[in-house]
């Protein structure tokens, strides 16, 4: 008969294997743990780079310098922060030569899961603070047209740092445990022995919980809606005779930042979903396997990190443009990445005006050949 603290005892293992799957294995798969570093290795420049693109391009695009690319721009940082802190301090933890460094001593230890906890739970957070957003713009737009600015936004992101920052200093700073006694070295620095488990157990999993359920349902109502607004709008610019190329450039505007958000949430989702199953496969399989499994995870939930800025610049020509010129341009020339752009944007407005005069002299001479033979 299993009493409630077997039952606790369970779960605080099956949440905390979830969380951090090679440091609470006592069966550790050396083979597969080699292979995933080298891949994170791999990681930590992609994710680096490409966020930084977002980042700068942001920060030097003046006509980007608006609420909804501030969060863009703030998930971004946090994603950076996983590629400069998160990730290299997680691999020195697991390579042998270095895991002395970060597992030995108490506050590098708890440095390793502040700057986990910082990185990955403020980017959970600022994509939900990105479906808010977006399910406040779409419903009630003149209210965000009119409270929602830059520097609210930046308030809003600015607390959520401080909070997961405040939250991982309490945690990992004050409360956790640390014995400096437990060998084989690599048990010694884990979630299991280290952080408190009321933490885990209530704290931790509610948030996550919350939070992700608060943005698909968000997400959601924003794909329902926008989906109907785009079939009405569709109705009556075929009513009007309106070409797609013509429409509004709010009305093209709104549309691109929900399919980003969209976008987004179903990328998170589809990469966080192997992670919910760990607690399943650890019935169903033996424990390396199962361990095996939980590493292997990790991976595509840190793709997510690099992700992010594939997606805008799929689904905006702005970051597109702005990622080629950075990629292609030296550093101390980036200053003229605004200049670039509108002569990009003159260009293809010169371009437009062109296909609108001749579309409009088109319709003149259709028009002039039914009256001539109307006439005859």
């Amino acid at each position: 008969m299993e009493t409630d603290e077997d039952l606790s005892t369970q779960k605080l293992s099956s949440v905390i294997m979830a969380l951090d799957p090679i440091s609470t294995s006592y069966e550790r798969p050396e083979a597969i743990i080699r292979i995933f570093l080298c891949v994170l290795v791999f990681y930590v420049p992609v994710i680096i780079v490409t966020n930084v693109l977002v980042i700068v391009t942001v920060y030097l695009v003046r006509k980007l310098h608006t609420p909804d690319n501030y969060v863009i721009a703030g998930l971004a940082s946090a994603d950076c922060l996983v590629g400069i802190w998160s990730l290299p301090l997680y691999i020195l933890s697991d390579i042998p030569q270095t895991m002395p460094l970060i597992r030995s001593k108490r506050w590098t230890c708890a440095m390793r899961y502040i700057a986990f906890t910082v990185s990955q739970d403020s980017s959970l957070s600022i994509l939900t603070l990105m479906c808010v957003d977006r399910f406040t713009s779409i419903n009630w737009p003149f209210w965000y047209q009119m409270h929602v600015t830059n520097k609210a936004m930046l308030v809003a992101i600015s607390v959520i740092y401080t909070a997961h920052t405040t939250k991982a200093l309490v945690v990992y700073g004050l409360l956790m445990r640390f014995d400096e006694t437990i060998e084989p070295l690599h048990n010694r620095c884990t979630v299991l022995n280290n952080a408190p488990h009321f933490y885990i157990l209530q704290f931790c999993t509610a948030e996550l919980g919350l939070q992700l359920s608060v943005s698909f349902c968000l997400c959601a109502q924003v794909s329902l809606t926008a989906l109907r607004e785009v079939r009405k709008l569709k109705r009556e610019f075929h009513v009007l005779g309106i070409s797609g190329t013509f429409r509004s450039k709010s009305y093209r505007s709104r549309m691109t930042n929900v399919k980003i958000t969209v976008s987004l949430m179903f990328i998170f989702i589809i990469l966080w979903l192997p992670t919910a199953f760990g607690g399943v496969m650890s019935k169903l399989v033996s424990r390396r396997v199962a361990n095996i499994y939980r590493i292997s995870t990790r991976l595509p939930r840190l793709a997510n990190s690099f992700l992010n800025a594939v997606v805008y610049a799929f689904s905006k020509d702005t970051y597109r443009k702005a990622y080629w010129y950075l990629l292609t341009t030296p550093p101390y020339r980036w200053a003229r990445l605004e200049e670039m752009m509108r002569s990009s944007e003159a260009f293809s407005s010169n371009m437009l005006a062109s296909k609108l005069r001749k579309t409009t002299m088109d319709l003149a001479s259709t028009s002039q050949r039914i009256v001539v033979g109307t006439e005859d």
